[in-house]
């Protein structure tokens, strides 16, 4: 039985990205190395994982491939993760509120959910949404 996932994502600057994650999505920093070149964020169950590497210019987020590739010319619907929540609309305020970078505002989409899509600082995309049923 699985009980979760959580990604690790390579980020060129540790501090900025935990500062951003909890003051921005409100994650909870459950542990950081000292150096910190690894950290573990939550919130509601959903954990991410970070890795700052010695070397720069490391970063990938799927974005990147999409475009080399000519998938997708801006790389916008290249999701780094997906995240189910409980209460999309609440969340979707509070991003406008704090003037996050809202790639694709919410809406309903075809395959019955309402979604946003919004980048982090590093350039990794999350599409944050909730079943319609819900």
């Amino acid at each position: 039985m699985m009980k979760g996932i959580a990604p690790q994502w390579i980020v060129e600057d540790m501090e900025k990205t935990i500062e951003f994650y909890q003051e921005k999505l409100d994650f909870t920093l459950d542990w950081v190395g000292d150096p910190p070149h690894f950290a573990m964020l939550s919130r509601a169950g959903v954990t991410l994982m970070f890795r700052a590497l010695s070397q720069p210019q490391l970063m990938r987020p799927n974005r990147q491939p999409f475009v080399q590739a000519g998938w997708e010319p801006s790389g916008k619907q290249a999701w780094d993760a997906y995240v189910w929540v409980e209460d999309v609309e609440h969340l979707y305020q509070k991003c406008v509120e704090r003037e996050l970078s809202i790639i694709r505002e919410l809406e309903t989409t075809d395959y019955g959910n309402r979604d946003f899509d919004l980048e982090d600082i590093n350039g990794y995309i999350l599409c944050f949404g909730q079943t319609i049923a819900d």
